[in-house]
């Protein structure tokens, strides 16, 4: 499900959900009470939706986003299925445009091709995503817990120096600025240089100043 408004219908969020299989009403309406609300939480003008599968698993889950749209008054701008290269739109009854076979997907859309030149390439699969952000192992792990721990003991070093000081929201204060100022850092230095990756050292402090 996609959230989008102004200005030009700008897509702002984007929603992922796996579908039922077997079909289940319960799950169904879950399902599109949360989605519809986040997209009316996030105040966003219009939203459309796509499945991708048999109608069977499809149908029940587009016909309950459809209700609780209706009731939430957000704007559907379409519903879509996708099947086998093939999609159908629930909202477009036109033979002309939507025709009961389906339409063709296009595979070569500009936004893929703007994305590949931007050096964002689209991923094939779902199981490439999960690859992409799987935790890594050996050697790279270890060096990432060990840079972790040592921000954490710098960070406990900051509010033990701080608290001593006797002003104890300095401490939380100190280590929020330092967390900015690496943020701001890491920022910077890739709008430079695109192709920055940042070390285990900086991740780390990435990581603990999140917090």
């Amino acid at each position: 499900m996609i959230g989008a408004g102004p200005p030009r219908g700008r897509i702002h969020l984007t929603l992922r959900f796996d579908l039922p299989d077997p079909p289940d009403a319960a799950a169904a309406t879950g399902i599109a009470q949360h989605a519809v609300s986040v997209l009316v939480g996030q105040r966003q003008a219009m939203g459309v939706v796509i499945g991708y599968g048999p109608g069977h698993l499809v149908t029940p889950i587009a016909d309950r986003i459809r209700d609780e749209a209706k009731r939430a008054g957000l704007e559907l701008r379409d519903v879509l299925r996708v099947e086998d290269g093939r999609y159908w739109s629930y909202l477009c009854r036109e033979p002309s445009c939507c025709p009961p076979g389906g339409v063709p997907v296009n595979p070569g859309h500009p936004a893929a091709a703007a994305m590949a030149a931007a050096g964002v390439p689209v991923l094939p699969d779902r199981a490439a995503l999960a690859a992409s952000i799987a935790p890594l192992g050996g050697i790279t792990r270890q060096s990432m817990r060990q840079a972790t721990r040592r921000m954490e003991a710098h960070a406990a070093d900051l509010l033990s120096l701080a608290s001593r000081s006797g002003r104890p929201r300095a401490a939380t204060r100190l280590v929020v600025l330092e967390g900015l100022s690496a943020v701001a850092d890491a920022i910077g230095t890739y709008i430079v240089d695109r192709g920055f990756v940042p070390g285990e050292g900086d991740a780390g402090r990435h990581a603990v100043r999140g917090r």
